[in-house]
């Protein structure tokens, strides 16, 4: 790590600008980043390893690239089989990681918040320049709508909730009685009569 620094700050005698010196730490950095994660997930995984139920079976080891905000991350992790014959990799479980998924929650999250505000297109280049990673746009749109397809779902029971149940949920996850309605009715009549009043004269 001291031979890194080094090398870094020699860049301002090979005349780096502050941009240049920024990056290269940046960079630095999350290469750090990198191989703290790559150490944490191999312990996790002996750790479950250890706590596995009896009639998993470890198969072998298999690999799985996931682009995170410190850059791409190609994971080890074992492969279970169980009684069943059904396969699970209990790394990918114990982080929240989907089959298919090639982008980190952290990452992910944050591409979906942009892609509110600029096209897919334009996302994946503000990733790039901003973190030592690449995304595709079509990666970003595609989660966008599992994003969307959850949203959804949880809109419509907290409509059903609302409409069939007369139920409201709170901040706290609590669910208390509606008493919205009377006063929203009584509201509704005052304004159309004061309308109609209007329309009349």
């Amino acid at each position: 790590m001291h031979h890194s620094i080094n090398s870094i700050c020699r860049l301002l005698e090979d005349g780096a600008d502050g941009k240049q010196l920024e990056r290269e730490v940046f960079s630095f950095s999350c290469r750090i980043a990198s191989d703290i994660f790559s150490q944490v997930l191999k312990l996790i995984d002996e750790v479950l390893l250890g706590r596995k139920d009896k009639d998993l079976t470890v198969v072998g080891f298999r690999e799985k690239t996931v682009e995170m905000l410190f850059g791409r991350l190609t994971v080890r992790r074992r492969l279970y089989k169980d009684k069943a014959g059904s396969y699970r990799f209990l790394l990918d479980e114990a982080l929240g990681w989907a089959k298919q998924q090639r982008i980190s929650p952290t990452l992910a999250e944050a591409t979906t918040t942009l892609a509110t505000y600029m096209p897919f297109r334009r996302v994946a280049e503000v990733i790039g320049q901003l973190l030592p990673t690449s995304v595709s746009h079509m990666s970003i749109y595609n989660h966008f709508l599992k994003v969307a397809d959850i949203q959804d779902l949880e809109d419509e029971a907290r409509t059903r909730a609302l409409f069939e149940d007369g139920v409201i949920e709170t901040a706290d996850a609590k669910k208390c009685e509606l008493q919205l309605f009377h006063c929203t009715d009584q509201y509704t009549r005052r304004r159309y009569k004061h309308r109609d009043q209007q329309l009349i004269s």
